[in-house]
């Protein structure tokens, strides 16, 4: 998909650092401005939301990134983590505002590092299904 030139700004990028280096949230939430310049921090989300509690965070009817710090036992009895990566657009959204979000996902999560890429429509995973995808 060809880039539509939407980049990032110097806090999104910096609270990746801070997620992936100090842990300092459990998710941060993102979004195209307004005028369709930049991707932007809207918010973090406290360390203590688990995977539940996170696609209830969801919204009903906006386009949003998201980076979600998951953590999980492994079956040695180790946690591990991995940096999620969500292209969230609801089913409701305008079809050029979707587009318009899929192209630009490719610019911000070729910046980030060790991230694995989330498809398809994260609201019906389950904490299991997310086990799965990151355990490979």
């Amino acid at each position: 998909m060809p880039s539509t030139g939407i980049t990032p700004t110097d806090e999104c990028m910096a609270a990746y650092v801070g997620i992936k280096t100090k842990r300092t949230c459990r998710f941060i939430e993102m979004k195209i401005s307004n005028d369709n310049t930049v991707i932007e921090v809207v918010r973090t989300g406290d360390r203590q939301l688990g995977w539940s509690e996170f696609l209830n965070e969801l919204p009903k009817d906006a386009c949003r990134y998201y980076l979600y710090d998951y953590q999980w036992v492994n079956d040695d009895g180790i946690t591990k983590d991995k940096l999620l990566f969500v292209n969230w657009a609801p089913d409701c959204c305008k079809v050029r505002e979707k587009l318009l979000a899929a192209a630009s996902a490719e610019s911000l999560c070729s910046r980030m590092e060790g991230v694995v890429n989330v498809q398809g429509d994260v609201s019906s995973m389950s904490d299991l299904d997310i086990k799965k995808k990151v355990s490979r």
